[in-house]
């Protein structure tokens, strides 16, 4: 078995969140989907995701899913 690259990784991962959410019209969906569009900006921080949190990947998995909360929060005017 071969180890995704950071890229793999980071993408597999946002794919599963938008395949595993059943309102296709969510926050965290939207967030996902824009976050795969921009794909070549997002290569050197997926790269310095791993890099630094690495070999856990559950730690890339929860910064991730905060990352997209913390979009939400700022998105909505809530900053607790």
């Amino acid at each position: 078995m071969t180890t995704p690259s950071p890229i793999e990784f980071c993408e597999g991962f946002l794919r599963r969140e938008i395949a595993e959410n059943t309102d296709k019209k969510s926050s965290p969906v939207r967030i996902s989907l824009r976050l795969l569009a921009r794909g070549l900006e997002m290569i050197p921080v997926y790269a310095e995701l791993h890099r630094k949190l690495s070999p856990d990947e559950r730690a890339i998995r929860v910064f991730l899913t905060l990352s997209c909360r913390c979009v939400l929060r700022k998105r909505c005017g809530r900053h607790t």
